[in-house]
C-alpha cells in the first residue's frame, strides 16, 4: 500500500515538474521522463525484493510500461501527442498501479 502511494506522489512530482518544463520551453526533456521510468522500475524492483508478495509488484508495471508505450506510440504516430508527451505518458505506465493481484481486475 505504501509503495504506491509513494509512487503516485512521484508521478505527480514528476508531472509538475513537466508542465513547468513544458509551459517555459514548449518541450518536455528526454531526461525527466527517463529518469521517471527508472526511479519507477527501481522502486518497484526493490520494494519487490523485500514485499511477501513476490514480484508481482514488478511485473505490474512493466506490464503498464508496456501497454503504454503501445498507446503513447499509437498517439503520437497518429499525430495527436508530441514526442515528450507520448514519452511521459509511457513513464506514467511504469507508475499507475493496476491491482494488488493479477486475480484481481
Amino acid at each position: 500500500m505504501y509503495g504506491v502511494i509513494f509512487l503516485i506522489v512521484l508521478g505527480f512530482v514528476w508531472i509538475i515538474f513537466a508542465s513547468v518544463q513544458d509551459l517555459k520551453n514548449k518541450e518536455v526533456a528526454n531526461w525527466l521522463n527517463f529518469s521517471l521510468i527508472i526511479f519507477a522500475l527501481g522502486f518497484r524492483f526493490f520494494y519487490s525484493l523485500f514485499y511477501r508478495g513476490g514480484f508481482s509488484f514488478f511485473y505490474q508495471g512493466l506490464i503498464g510500461l508496456g501497454i503504454f508505450f503501445v498507446l503513447g506510440n499509437l498517439l503520437y504516430y497518429g499525430r495527436m501527442f508530441a514526442g515528450g508527451d507520448a514519452k511521459l505518458m509511457i513513464a506514467m505506465g511504469a507508475v499507475l498501479p493496476f491491482s494488488e493481484s493479477f486475480l484481481i481486475i
